[in-house]
Formats: C-alpha cells, sequence, structure tokens
C-alpha cells in the first residue's frame, strides 16, 4: 500500500513537474513572441517613416520652383480658378456615392463654425496643421481634420461627414500626399469651397497666390494671409 502511494506520488509529482515545464516553456515562448512582434513591429514603422521622408523629400525637389510647382499641380490650380467661392457656405447634395458611405440627409447639413482641414498624417506638417487650427480658433473657428478620432474599420465615411458637414475646406497641398488630393477632389464634387495652403518655393515669386491658394514663406505669414482670407469669409458671409 505504502509502495503504491509513493508511486501515485511520485507520479503526481512528474505530472506536476511536466505541466509546469510545459507552462514555463509555453510562457517563454509566448514572451518572445510577444518580444519578436513588437520588433517587428518597431522595424516596420521605423522603415515606414524612412520611406515617407524620402517620398516627401522627392515631392518637394520636384515642385521646388515655380513652372515645376505649376506643372505638377495645373489641375488643381485650375480647380481653384474655377470652383465656387469659399466664402459662402453650400448645402451638400446627397449623392448616391455619399449614401453608399452611410452619408445621410442629417450629415449635410453644415456646421457654421467647421472647418476641416486635409492634411498630411505627418510630423514635418504637424506645425502647419497647428498654425491652421490656432488660426481658425482666433477668428471663432473650429479645424478638425480626420485622424484626430480613432475610427475602426474604414475611415472613408469618417472623412466624408466631415467634409459635408464642414463650412470650408483648408488643404494642406505640401508633400503631394495622394490621400489629400483624393479628398481634395471629393471637396470639389460636392460644392465645398476650399482654400489651398502651400509653403514657399526657394522664395520664387509665384503668381497663381490669391485668397484661395495662399503660398507662404513661414509660419507667421501663413496665420496673416490665412487670417485675411478667414476673416474674408465671415464678413461675407454675415452680409
Amino acid at each position: 500500500m505504502i509502495q503504491i502511494d509513493i508511486i501515485s506520488a511520485l507520479s503526481l509529482a512528474g505530472i506536476w513537474f511536466a505541466v509546469t515545464l510545459a507552462a514555463l516553456i509555453y510562457y517563454k515562448s509566448n514572451k518572445n513572441r510577444k518580444y519578436d512582434e513588437e520588433n517587428n513591429r518597431a522595424r516596420i514603422d521605423m522603415l515606414r517613416e524612412s520611406y515617407e521622408k524620402k517620398m516627401y523629400d522627392i515631392a518637394e525637389r520636384l515642385v521646388r520652383t515655380e513652372e515645376r510647382w505649376k506643372d505638377m499641380n495645373h489641375l488643381v490650380i485650375s480647380a481653384q480658378q474655377r470652383e465656387i467661392s469659399p466664402y459662402v457656405p453650400h448645402k451638400t447634395t446627397l449623392t448616391e456615392f455619399l449614401k453608399a458611405h452611410g452619408i445621410t440627409e442629417d450629415d449635410t447639413k453644415i456646421h457654421n463654425e467647421s472647418v476641416f482641414v486635409l492634411t498630411p498624417f505627418h510630423s514635418r506638417y504637424e506645425k502647419t496643421f497647428q498654425v491652421i487650427a490656432e488660426t481658425c480658433r482666433e477668428v471663432g473657428l473650429t479645424a478638425y481634420r480626420g485622424d484626430e478620432t480613432h475610427i475602426r474599420g474604414d475611415l472613408l465615411p469618417h472623412t466624408l461627414k466631415l467634409l459635408c458637414r464642414a463650412r470650408l475646406v483648408i488643404a494642406n497641398v505640401d508633400g503631394r500626399n495622394p490621400n489629400v488630393f483624393y479628398e481634395l477632389g471629393i471637396a470639389h464634387a460636392i460644392d465645398k469651397g476650399t482654400i489651398l495652403v502651400a509653403s514657399n518655393l526657394d522664395n520664387v515669386p509665384i503668381d497663381v497666390k490669391s485668397n484661395r491658394l495662399l503660398i507662404h514663406k513661414d509660419s507667421n505669414d501663413l496665420k496673416n494671409q490665412l487670417k485675411t482670407a478667414l476673416t474674408k469669409a465671415l464678413v461675407q458671409t454675415k452680409a
């Protein structure tokens, strides 16, 4: 009987040891896997950041002079010259495209203090967005952009709602970001008045500068030009 109890105890101890060993191996393996995943994610983020920087550097070189800027942005310039006034809010027509992305009639109602900012979601353009947001606040408007709210799944319906509700749209076309140009095309298509901003082209005088296309040499210049344009928008709306 004692021998059987000893054998049973040894068996239980063996089982306990095996389970514990398996748990430790699994824990270590899982910990290593998690560590590897985090490392891989960090490496991917670094690569993405590096490629984005190279892409934006190339884009900036391509549009460094007035002639190149016009050549690369001729469709945008033409659209700005012929579009509706950015100073008068226009209610969006509920198209089949908008309906397909979940936009309702209520979403097309203009929020008179809302400005939607189209901007690359990259650190090098963060300062420009902050200047735009600050200038909007100073004249009684609120600037929004698409990444300020965490959205799971498709971001486009959220972006379309912000576009539809906006009183007007400000687009930073520096970097030639494809998402910015896509959203700008939608803004034109749904009759949103737009104001474009772009950084100084190596101090080259440029004749496409207007109230709808602000070429700025620095943050103060952008703020002054944008405040004038937004003040004009507010005055004309009230008139």
